[in-house]
């Protein structure tokens, strides 16, 4: 288990985003839109750890920096 508490892995927790809005290769998301699946889905992840897995998966710019944060 990981330090959040939960029985999956941030990483996994990606997928299961990405599975759930039925993204596509280039659609767009913003950072705020992916933080605040967390928040309602997985509330314990900090927005830190969220912020780092979405570099770590090489997500474009234009994802990781949103106005609204």
């Amino acid at each position: 288990m990981a330090g959040h508490g939960y029985d999956k892995t941030t990483k996994i927790m990606m997928n299961d985003f990405v599975k759930e809005l039925q993204l596509t290769a280039g659609q767009e998301v913003t950072s705020s839109q992916i933080i605040g699946w967390f928040h309602e889905n997985y509330p314990n992840v900090k927005d830190g750890t969220v912020r780092a897995h979405m570099h770590q998966a090489n997500l474009p710019p234009c994802l990781l920096s949103d106005s609204s944060d």
